[in-house]
Order: structure tokens, then C-alpha cells, then sequence
């Protein structure tokens, strides 16, 4: 299990990173099941992240895989 206060540095590191998406993706808002720019987005951001990203889940959701927990 990883250290707590480890694991709360590496969320407060991320949080500029992900207001920054937020303010993207509001900056220029899509509707209904036509988000996909905002889908590319964030499957883009996942996979920087080293997180591995499925698209195309339901036309333009994502699925991202964060592993066993192992």
C-alpha cells in the first residue's frame, strides 16, 4: 500500500495539471454524445499520466486502466 503523505504530494502535484484541463474543456464546451475533442482531451492527459486510456467506450467515453492494484 503506498505511503499516504506519498500519495498526497503526487495528488497536490497533479492539481494544477487538472484545473488547467478543467478550464480547457469549459473553455470550449461540446454536447451531448459529440465530445470529442474533449474525449481526445483527456485520453491524451491519461496516457501522459502513464495511464492507459480506452476510447471509443460508448462512442466518446474512456476507460482508463489503472491496473490490479498490486
Amino acid at each position: 500500500m503506498p505511503d499516504m503523505h506519498n500519495l498526497i504530494a503526487k495528488a497536490k502535484a497533479l492539481q494544477p495539471r487538472l484545473v488547467e484541463l478543467r478550464r480547457t474543456i469549459h473553455r470550449r464546451p461540446e454536447l451531448g454524445f459529440e465530445v470529442h475533442e474533449t474525449a481526445a482531451l483527456v485520453a491524451r492527459t491519461l496516457r501522459e499520466l502513464g495511464i492507459e486510456a480506452q476510447t471509443g467506450v460508448g462512442k466518446t467515453g474512456i476507460v482508463g486502466h489503472l491496473g490490479d492494484g498490486a
